[in-house]
């Protein structure tokens, strides 16, 4: 087969085409054209958005899994395992004293409040970039 360089190839087809008669365009094409760069642009910005809402979601998602493994790290589990409770209710005096108390002694409880400001501070953050963005 006959390689045809793009000189002869464009030759050929203007040989071909002499004939034919050029229409015009439609009056609606600029439009169709613009509407659809328009389309192709907030595509552009959804997947950019998309991008940072999603990184935002990992992000927060991460700190909230670390504030729950140092919030059960540093929790002392084996005090209610073993030791239970002295009163008659068992487990049940436990877990009031525990809560009654959970903000007064250390027990794992600034981890979970470092994780909820956090998690606040992330999500603010998220936004942002989102609240700047101009509504349509």
């Amino acid at each position: 087969m006959k390689r045809i360089d793009e000189k002869e190839l464009d030759l050929i087809i203007e040989d071909a085409l002499r004939g034919e008669r050029l229409l015009p365009p439609p009056p609606t094409l600029c439009a169709n054209v613009m509407k659809r760069v328009k389309i192709h642009h907030l595509q552009k910005k959804e997947k950019v958005k998309f991008r940072y809402v999603m990184f935002g979601f990992g992000i927060t998602l991460f700190a909230v899994i670390i504030g729950i493994v140092f919030s059960l790290a540093f929790y002392k589990w084996y005090v209610m395992y073993w030791y239970g409770s002295d009163a008659v209710g068992g487990y049940f005096d436990y877990y009031r004293t525990t809560f009654q108390t959970l903000w007064l002694t250390y027990q794992g409880s600034y981890s979970l409040i470092l994780t909820l400001v956090l998690t606040a501070t992330t999500v603010v953050l998220l936004l942002l970039p989102w609240a700047k963005l101009p509504k349509m």
